[in-house]
């Protein structure tokens, strides 16, 4: 399952990364490559997200990989960023 999802995150396929590994968490919820392989699909999820002006399901995106890894800084630092912009969008409406 593991080289399934490696597989598929390297093409690209975030979705089915998450719909394959999210079940896996839930039983297994210290499995370190299942923690890696899931933030990262949300991760990338995420900037593809906000590449196509998602910014909404972006931040989701980047909310779900903090609490799947708290550990991730730059992430802090870049949904923060992101949720900023949202709130200057919503504004605008």
């Amino acid at each position: 399952m593991i080289s399934q999802a490696e597989s598929q995150l390297n093409a690209g396929q975030f979705d089915e990364v998450i719909a394959l590994l999210e079940p896996v968490l839930r039983t297994a919820p210290d499995d370190p490559d299942s923690i890696r392989l899931l933030r990262d699909a949300y991760n990338r999820r995420a900037l593809a997200r906000y590449g196509a002006d998602r910014i909404e399901d972006a931040v989701a995106d980047m909310a779900r990989s903090l609490e799947i890894d708290p550990a991730q800084p730059d992430l802090r630092a870049r949904l923060s960023l992101a949720r900023e912009r949202l709130d200057r969008l919503k504004s605008l409406r």
